[in-house]
């Protein structure tokens, strides 16, 4: 039984029934073209189809190919397939050429309509183009959001961690406090009341005092070194210069030292200039403590060597020891603070705060350092300074003088 529709659509005519079909086409928000397959020209097209393909209203493309609506040498995303004329396809994301320089990007689907001797290929075009871009920038702000959230995530994932070494680092700090302070008070008592029977008991307990106060002073600067260059409290005074003086002046004053230690100290001379940028006062705290933990770790009859290098942006520092090395798995804790304040008691009476102050003073100064070592045969601690001004440039100026 035909339903109320189908006979109506029976009741009309052929030219009643194009007419319906052409007004159709004419309102919609789709663009249609006819193509015929022999030759590929375009036969028929709707009005939305000029307003994708033309600026003005004007324009027509009957008797145009549809090779002229397609891009050459398009990079930008998928275009229409001449070989595909006569064949239905259905294309999620097309490109089409509007006017000669502006493209659009359609969902595309073609379907074969054959009538008497010659077959056509119809297009309908709807224009994505809006719906692409909204969809481009919701995913940027999507992305946006995304990148906003993991770097908030850090920061306060950054942040716990700080707290929690924060915490460590007042512990570590009090306990290794604690322990040179209980033997100045102990040893203070004893002189302060006189328990001692000999004057040699006397020196000894005077030369503990001594020695206990000493740690505790350089545990004391070195945290306070360390907490300055955290903050940005530490001042620096970096001028144009050459270091080689003050590396010369460094080892004259581990002479005793390394005399003790059975360790030969060399200066390589260097082959061209050193002059670079540098804090002299932070500089001589660097190669310092670098000079002292080379004899300290060295072995009987070892020897420390330091040389030199340089490129045109960078002057480099070679501080090479024969010592025991670092295991391989230690060497990047070297430079940790919360890693070696743990081990104090290791540190050969020093407060193993050394290597990170040297690392942040550098740093501080648009240096670097780098360390490398084999285990039981020694280690070299190569850093460099800038030949150029690379900071601020409240850094550039001339330390007073008092």
């Amino acid at each position: 039984m035909q339903s109320h529709l189908q006979k109506y659509w029976s009741s009309l005519d052929s030219k009643q029934f194009l007419e319906i079909l052409k007004n159709l086409s004419e309102i919609s928000k789709i663009g249609f073209l006819v193509v015929k397959n022999s030759d590929q020209k375009i036969v028929f097209h709707n009005k939305r189809v000029i307003s994708l393909f033309f600026s003005h209203d004007s324009q027509s493309i009957y008797n145009l190919e549809i090779k002229n609506l397609i891009p050459q040498n398009f990079e930008l995303g998928e275009v229409f397939n001449l070989a595909n004329v006569g064949t239905e396809i259905n294309y999620p994301e097309l490109w089409w050429k509007r006017d000669e320089e502006y493209y659009f990007i359609s969902q595309t689907q073609t379907s074969v309509l054959d009538l008497e001797n010659e077959s056509y290929t119809i297009f309908s075009i709807e224009d994505i183009s809006l719906q692409k871009k909204m969809q481009r920038e919701v995913e940027s702000k999507q992305s946006g959001l995304v990148e906003a959230l993991n770097e908030l995530t850090t920061k306060n994932e950054e942040l716990m961690q700080m707290d929690v070494a924060k915490d460590k680092f007042l512990a570590l700090v009090a306990h290794e406090l604690r322990t040179p302070l209980s033997g100045i008070v102990s040893s203070s008592e004893i002189l302060f009341y006189k328990y001692y029977d000999t004057e040699a008991e006397q020196k000894e307990f005077t030369n503990h005092l001594y020695s206990q106060s000493q740690h505790m002073m350089r545990l004391v600067n070195d945290v306070l070194d360390l907490t300055k260059i955290q903050s940005g409290k530490m001042d620096f005074y970096i001028e144009n210069s050459n270091p080689f003086s003050l590396i010369e002046e460094q080892k004259t004053n581990f002479v005793d030292m390394a005399e003790k230690s059975n360790v030969t100290i060399s200066i390589i001379p260097a082959q061209k200039d050193l002059i670079c940028y540098f804090d002299s006062v932070r500089l001589s705290q660097v190669i310092s403590n670098l000079i002292s933990n080379a004899i300290k770790y060295n072995k009987e009859g070892g020897t420390v060597n330091i040389s030199f290098d340089q490129d045109d942006k960078l002057t480099h520092f070679f501080i090479q020891d024969t010592g025991t090395g670092i295991p391989a798995d230690k060497i990047d804790k070297v430079f940790n603070e919360f890693e070696t304040l743990g081990k104090i008691s290791l540190h050969h009476q020093g407060t193993g705060l050394g290597l990170p102050i040297v690392k942040k003073i550098l740093e501080a100064m648009g240096g670097q350092i780098k360390l490398s070592s084999t285990y039981g045969q020694g280690t070299t601690v190569a850093f460099s300074l800038p030949r150029e001004k690379i900071l601020e440039d409240s850094f550039y100026r001339t330390r007073p003088d008092f």
